[in-house]
């Protein structure tokens, strides 16, 4: 019955229209997807604006003119059921509605070109690309089997609600789509199908931290081609959030990205957790080690080598205290003992005699057992350091 009255609704005022078109200067139909209480529907608006003939009657005659209501409220859904095969007739109506008023549309532009004065402005929303109807279309030719029915609606819901944000960053992204194309490396399907993101918790962060994209699809988004440089900011400030159910997947796909798509990236950020933590480390350059073979030795210098593990190159102390030329490297498993550089310059500048037994003496009540946390790579710890 909705689809009569609504066809009524439409043929009246448009005849209505056409009577009296020397009264108007536009018409205008569309229609807007709503919710009141749990009721939703569609409400279909048709307005007209006067022209200066009109404004030149009387105010009786125009009283009797254009005083149809301007709306008509196309039902969806009540409040009265929750089952889920209602929604499915939810949007089975609004597909229904959809090709229902593609139809009416098409013959009101057809009698409007037909009949209304050359200079009437014509607007009547388009309905091809409302994103309502598109998806609606889209959810039940994916639930044929009826395997999405716990989750049809609630994705359904936020897959409309997003489609126009989406787009509109889309939009503010075509630049650095053009500059940066090559970055535009992964894609929200590839995510979701890897990790088990829902699409629109993916969305969700793309929208929220303004992550540039490139959309593939017209009437539904069906695939987000993401900058990768900015999706792993906003993953890290995902990370660090102090909220969010979603911290150990995050992470995940974090070090997954840096694997495989960021590679220069990855190597960068190690070396800058190496270095930081060498900076700290207990030894240093200068420093005296007493190994476990009993030598005493200068460090030359602190590296890491292969799996993150940290040698020394060091160098044989002399008897007058001196740093021999030839350098070796040892693990720390090696070391025994640990004089600090400063200690040591402050013991050879306060003696006249310099002899390494005497410093071997002296380094008895100084010197520390070798006592380190090893070094632990954070895979979500990232180099901000100025470029």
């Amino acid at each position: 019955m909705d689809s009569l009255k609504l066809a009524d609704f439409l043929f009246d005022r448009i005849h209505e229209t056409i009577d009296y078109k020397e009264y108007i200067a536009e018409v205008n139909i569309g229609y807007e997807y709503s919710e009141t209480y749990g009721n939703k529907y569609i409400r279909i608006s048709y307005s007209i604006l006067c022209n200066e003939i009109f404004d030149g009657l009387t105010y009786n005659k125009q009283q009797t003119l254009f005083q149809k209501p301007p709306n008509y409220t196309f039902s969806l859904s009540t409040n009265r059921g929750r089952e889920r095969y209602d929604e499915k007739k939810r949007l089975l109506r609004i597909i229904e509605f959809r090709h229902l008023y593609e139809s009416l549309a098409s013959y009101a532009v057809i009698q409007f070109e037909r009949y209304l004065n050359p200079e009437t402005s014509i607007k009547i929303k388009g309905i091809d690309l409302w994103p309502e109807a598109n998806y609606a279309e889209k959810y039940l030719l994916t639930d044929l089997g009826g395997k999405y029915k716990s989750v049809m609606h609630s994705d359904f819901e936020l897959d409309v609600a997003q489609f126009l944000n989406l787009h509109q960053l889309a939009d503010k992204s075509r630049r650095i789509y053009a500059r940066e194309k090559k970055l535009f490396s992964i894609t929200d399907i590839e995510i979701n199908k890897l990790f088990g993101l829902k699409l629109c918790s993916i969305r969700f962060i793309l929208l929220s931290c303004d992550v540039p994209i490139k959309i593939k699809g017209a009437k539904t988004i069906d695939e987000i081609h993401i900058h990768i440089g900015k999706f792993v900011e906003a993953l890290e400030k995902e990370i660090k959030s102090e909220y969010g159910h979603n911290k150990l997947i995050y992470k995940e796909l974090f070090i997954y990205i840096y694997d495989n798509y960021l590679l220069s990236e990855k190597i960068k950020n190690i070396n800058y957790q190496q270095s930081e933590f060498l900076e700290h480390f207990i030894i240093q350059k200068g420093d005296i080690l007493q190994l476990k073979d009993m030598r005493i030795v200068i460090v030359d210098s602190v590296l890491f080598v292969q799996q993150n593990v940290i040698n020394i190159r060091y160098a044989i102390l002399k008897n007058n205290l001196q740093a021999g030329e030839r350098t070796r490297i040892i693990g720390t498993g090696d070391i025994l003992y640990i004089l600090k550089g400063h200690d040591f310059l402050e013991y050879t500048n306060t003696i006249q005699v310099k002899h390494l037994s005497l410093l071997e003496k002296w380094m008895s009540k100084r010197k520390m057992k070798l006592k380190y946390r090893p070094f632990e790579l954070d895979r979500t710890k990232v180099d901000h350091r100025e470029k």
